[in-house]
């Protein structure tokens, strides 16, 4: 724990070099969905813009964040055939499939190291195409029964297909039982 401070006692907690703990991993059998924004409003700076209209501005280093965000929620999962899978979308103007369902980690990050593309942010596009790696399931698994839940992350700035978002996320609900979290990045 870096810095963390106890608002009863004010005990600081600092990080120890001498522990020696596991990380945790979660064993629950899940088909875990990752729909992630792109858009140009992600990690946005004014010196790495394209001319292109509109105008993005991806920042390297922040996305770089971003892609190992992604990283370490696939590795806090145990992954495998008879185990959790992972899949990925990235989502701007429009979804792109990243990686399908895949019970292999080292696969799973070799598809998702790539640059963000995107524009503009059509949220709905992203839930919708993630829903879809449910229908593709990994060979073996017919028998597992696997809780599904999606991860959406964006800053939460639909600009494309605006109310679309919301009748994706009550039918990703309704008809596949996942449960859907949602991280806002940014500030706004």
């Amino acid at each position: 724990f870096s810095s963390v401070q106890n608002s009863v006692n004010k005990t600081k907690f600092t990080e120890s070099d001498m522990w020696d703990c596991p990380v945790p991993t979660c064993t629950r059998i899940m088909d875990i969905v990752l729909v992630v924004d792109e858009s140009g409003s992600i990690g946005t700076s004014p010196t790495n813009c394209t001319g292109r209209r509109p105008r993005v501005c991806h920042n390297p280093s922040e996305w770089s964040q971003f892609i190992t965000f992604c990283k370490s929620i696939a590795g806090s999962y145990q992954l495998g055939s008879r185990n959790s899978t992972i899949g990925a979308v990235f989502f701007s103007e429009r979804a792109r499939s990243i990686s399908a369902l895949t019970g292999s980690y080292s696969d799973f990050v070799s598809r998702i190291n790539t640059s963000p593309v995107g524009s503009s942010t059509c949220l709905g596009c992203g839930i919708r195409l993630g829903r879809t790696l449910f229908d593709t399931p990994v060979a073996g698994r017919e028998d597992l029964n696997p809780s599904r839940v999606v991860i959406v992350m964006t800053d939460g700035n639909p600009n494309v297909w605006t109310w679309g978002y919301l009748g994706e996320a009550q039918y990703l609900r309704d008809v596949y039982g996942a449960l859907i979290i949602g991280i806002g990045i940014g500030t706004d």
